[in-house]
């Protein structure tokens, strides 16, 4: 059977019930900055429960109930401790993470970075084989760029619901530059926290401090939220636009209905998968990938959300 997903709310994810019923070849824990209660996160705990079913390994994927970095600490810790053949985590601090990541992989545990990288150059970076994900500041650039190819924003926030993850500061850097560039003024960033309630207490004070704010961007489903539920309560839809990062079925309505610009997807379902499958083939054959895998950034909007719609409903987006 597989080990459960669980979190630090204690609620572990269900295992398949179509599975083989020989020993399990591999055992793999899977430790991310999020969990089940991001709906991003959900996609790729399917994804390395889809992947552990194929090739008949076990994983355990472990996250924080709320980011916390020093929880994150612990959770690698925990399973560096249980010896696992390989360990898949992301990176959203790589000085917090540093440490006992080059102790796993000095320990011969082979190690890939997913979703969140760690940015750093040779000899700093972290020496995992190798990041499964989206190039986030490449991310940014491409967002910040399709908004400025629909209209010129008089005023934009951008709200942050992770204000440590080393990968939004790189989505930000990103639009931010874009901007620069054209000579427009630099969005301001807001923490919105990881609480949509919060985050729409945050950002209805900062429209009534900033009446001319027309554009939010937001960098994941956890700022989209609460930025859709301001501009629709405020009366500002049709006035304030607001962009996304990832996919749910909820920002898929949102978009075909106006209410969400675009988003930015980077299709996490395979993140979670190929990650588990390189660590298949690297522990029975020694083979891996000698370069990164880029899974985005791809920009969905009115003119391509019905191609995904359908991927969506099936959990791989």
């Amino acid at each position: 059977m597989f080990a459960g997903c669980s979190s630090k709310t204690s609620q572990n994810q269900p295992a398949s019930t179509n599975q083989p019923t020989s020993a399990k070849k591999y055992h793999f824990y899977v430790v991310s900055h999020a969990g089940s209660s991001d709906p991003f996160w959900v996609v790729v705990i399917k994804a390395v429960n889809d992947a552990a079913k194929m090739y008949g390994d076990d994983v355990t994927y472990v996250a924080p109930a709320k980011y916390s970095l020093q929880e994150m600490i612990n959770d690698v810790n925990s399973a560096v401790a249980a010896k696992p053949d390989g360990l898949v985590v992301t990176v959203p601090d790589p000085e917090g993470l540093d440490s006992i990541l080059r102790s796993a992989i000095s320990q011969g545990i082979p190690v890939i970075c997913i979703d969140t990288e760690d940015p750093r150059p040779a000899p700093q970076k972290i020496p995992y084989l190798l990041y499964i994900g989206a190039n986030e500041y490449i991310s940014g650039r491409k967002l910040a760029e399709y908004v400025l190819s629909k209209f010129t924003p008089k005023r934009v926030v951008i709200a942050d619901h992770e204000i440590t993850n080393s990968s939004l500061r790189q989505r930000i850097s990103g639009i931010q530059d874009v901007f620069k560039e054209h000579g427009l003024p630099l969005p301001e960033v807001i923490n919105i926290t990881d609480n949509p309630s919060q985050g729409d207490s945050v950002l209805k004070a900062y429209i009534g401090a900033h009446p001319g704010t027309d554009l939010i961007m937001t960098l994941g489903p956890l700022g989209t939220i609460p930025a859709v539920g301001v501009v629709k309560e405020l009366n500002l839809t049709g006035k304030v636009t607001v962009t996304g990062f990832d996919l749910t079925e909820q920002i898929l309505d949102w978009i075909k209905d106006g209410e969400v610009l675009c988003t930015v997807d980077t299709q996490q379902y395979l993140e979670g998968y190929l990650a588990i499958e390189l660590l298949h083939f690297y522990k029975e054959h020694n083979l891996i990938v000698p370069n990164d895998i880029l899974t985005g950034p791809l920009i969905v909007d009115k003119s391509n959300v019905q191609g995904v719609e359908q991927s969506i409903k099936d959990g791989f987006r």
